[in-house]
This record gives structure tokens, C-alpha cells and sequence, in this order.
């Protein structure tokens, strides 16, 4: 599953196969525009192709299925068997936790607790410019009931 940070169109189509020179300069771009699709730092010159999803998945994904044929048909008869995959630019840092979790088959988010974002402060903002709108700037209302004049 692409990172939080991920844009669809910032990405490329892929099968199992590395990336070529042509796509490694697409993605530099994208990176350079969006940054790493996990943590959202900027990657200049040292990124990865991240295949999305990961091709060990992919693969356990088939070789799973391949004894399954009847659940296989149901599921490809709904659409959801699907290994499609895209390419997303991914910073180092991110790609080495993700390769570690999949080789060990870890199904568990990694999360990046360093990465501040703005975004992150939008609770904050909402409750202040709420407490601001709802008083006009005349009175503060504090949590405990208090008024401050």
C-alpha cells in the first residue's frame, strides 16, 4: 500500500522488473515535486523505485493462490486479485524499514515518528480560532469554566 504522502499520478505503472534509466529520471522528478511517498522528505539525488506493492508480496500473493484455483476464480471474477504494481519514489532511510518488515514478513505499519508536518497542527489551530471566534476576542473560556475578562 503506497505511503500517506503518495500521489498516483506522481507514479509509474511497473511490473516485477527494476527500473530503467528513463523511469529512474521520471521519478527523480516526481521526488524532487513530492518527496519520498512514505515520510515525505525530499529526495534529490539518492532515492528508490519503490514497487508498490512490494514484489515479495506480489509473489506469496501468487504462489498462494496458484493451489486455490476455485477461490482464485471468485476473486478474479470480483476483481480483487490484483497484481498490478506501480512505482513510487521512496528516500533510502524508508526503503531499508520497508525491506527489513517485508523479508521478515512483518505485517505491521512502519511509522515515521520524527517527520513533523504541518498538517499536524491543524487540531491545535481549529480549537484556538475556535476558542478566538466563539468569544470575539472579549472573553477566554478556559477547560475548567473560569472567564478571564
Amino acid at each position: 500500500m503506497p505511503g500517506v504522502y503518495s500521489n498516483p499520478r506522481k507514479s509509474i505503472e511497473k511490473d516485477m522488473t527494476y527500473a530503467t534509466k528513463k523511469e529512474i529520471d521520471i521519478l527523480r522528478n516526481y521526488c524532487k515535486e513530492t518527496g519520498c511517498h512514505t515520510c515525505g522528505s525530499v529526495c534529490y539525488d539518492k532515492f528508490i523505485g519503490d514497487h508498490q506493492p512490494p514484489i515479495q508480496v506480489v509473489k506469496d500473493t501468487i504462489e498462494y493462490y496458484k493451489k486455490k484455483k476455485i477461490l482464485l476464480f471468485f476473486l478474479k471474477l470480483f476483481k480483487l486479485y490484483d497484481t498490478k504494481q506501480r512505482l513510487y519514489p521512496q528516500c533510502v532511510r524508508c526503503s531499508q524499514l520497508q525491506s527489513a518488515s517485508v523479508r521478515c514478513k512483518k505485517m505491521k505499519l512502519i511509522p515515521h515518528y520524527n517527520t513533523i508536518r504541518i498538517f499536524h497542527f491543524s487540531t491545535i489551530f481549529h480549537l484556538l480560532l475556535k476558542m478566538i471566534l466563539l468569544t470575539k476576542w472579549k472573553k477566554i473560556i478556559f477547560w475548567d469554566g473560569d472567564n478571564v475578562d
